[in-house]
């Protein structure tokens, strides 16, 4: 839905015609900036002669940012500035004057800005890392307790499709198998069993939701607990 308005904010001495202009969660910044300057240069130019005095701005909002384009706005200036705001809370709107270099104390604040970035992502990594560390030893202590057979129904079947699957998937599964088996040696009920084995091995395994996916779909075909698997799996309870 496309609303408008017409307001004299931006400058005192030039009246603009603010255009709202509806966004899509899925749509990419970039495709969202070019429908917005078409919009502006086709509203200028059906207009042009109705409102002679008047500048046609484009406005809309994108992860909390206001921007504000005309038709003559350069998509990259417009990028920069818009990248400029995501990094900085200070900066809560852009445009529709978009300035070809930036000021000495706008160049600081970026440079500012993407120092302490910089630090908090190896700050992250470090701790992940660590969290790493903590999990895969964890792990480890588990595994080394757990039982080395898992419980496996038609155990040649099973090799055969080991073969084609993933061996992530079944790495994964392999783990999950035997690490809920120990849990449920140590008294846990299934689902509650199946869920740390799950967290567990996931924070080692780190693994794609596809490859996620194929381990729970060799777990239920193949371990005796499989059913019960697939029960907690397709009411989104693991």
């Amino acid at each position: 839905m496309i609303t408008t308005s017409i307001h004299d904010t931006f400058h005192p001495e030039n009246l603009y015609a603010i255009i709202r202009m509806s966004t899509h969660l899925e749509s990419r910044f970039s495709e969202t900036l070019e429908k917005a300057i078409s919009l502006a240069k086709k509203v200028t130019s059906v207009n042009r002669d109705i409102l002679p005095q008047h500048q046609f701005v484009i406005m809309f909002e994108f992860n909390g940012i206001i921007c504000y384009v005309t038709a003559d706005s350069d998509p990259e200036l417009v990028l920069r500035d818009y990248s400029r705001a995501i990094d900085d809370p200070e900066i809560t709107e852009i445009g529709p004057n978009y300035k070809a270099a930036l000021s000495a104390a706008e160049i600081a604040r970026d440079q500012e800005l993407q120092a302490k970035r910089a630090a908090k992502i190896r700050e992250e990594q470090r701790l992940s890392e660590k969290a790493l560390l903590r999990a895969t030893k964890r792990l480890d202590d588990i595994l080394a307790k757990a039982p080395k057979f898992i419980l496996i129904n038609s155990p040649e079947s099973y090799k055969a499709t080991c073969v084609k699957c993933d061996s992530g998937a079944v790495r994964y599964a392999e783990k999950l198998m035997r690490i809920t088996e120990f849990f449920l040696a140590a008294g846990s009920d299934f689902e509650t069993a199946v869920n740390q084995a799950n967290r567990l091995v996931d924070e080692v395994e780190r693994t794609s939701g596809s490859i996620w996916g194929e381990a729970m779909q060799l777990a239920c075909q193949f371990w005796t607990h499989g059913e019960e698997l697939r029960t907690l799996w397709f009411a989104r309870k693991i």
